[in-house]
């Protein structure tokens, strides 16, 4: 007969090499999971910049409040109203620098990439 002792020790051996090995097959599943996102998200094609001719017809600057009543927040946004040659009016909010160095009027090539701002102007600061 099997000492008592050597009995539980053995059976603890068992779940142990149990653990480890459902351990082992779940961090294989996660890797394998996460292969297959890292290789879609790499596999997407960079959006394009699209880059049209477009007049400024108007800048202005907004405030945008957020937070809470008892701590608001706010910020301003600058905002630029393009013309493009289509007769198409495009707004976007720009950052501080780019709303100083344009101004109305001014006509240049509009950048935009997936519908976002990206750059206006005459393409040497691009």
């Amino acid at each position: 007969m099997i000492d008592r002792d050597l009995f539980f020790l053995i059976i603890f051996l068992a779940f142990l090499a149990v653990f480890f090995v459902i351990i082992f097959i779940q961090s294989s599943l996660i890797r394998k999971k996460q292969t297959k996102i890292d290789e879609q998200i790499f596999s997407e094609p960079d959006p394009e910049p699209v880059s049209e001719y477009a007049r400024i017809t108007a800048k202005r600057m907004e405030e945008a409040y957020s937070g809470t009543p008892k701590m608001p927040k706010y910020k301003l946004l600058y905002i630029v109203t393009f013309l493009t040659d289509d007769n198409d009016i495009k707004e976007f909010s720009v950052s501080e620098e780019t709303f100083n160095r344009l101004s109305e009027q001014q006509t240049g090539m509009l950048i935009t990439i997936d519908g976002n701002f990206f750059d206006f102007g005459n393409g040497e600061e691009i």
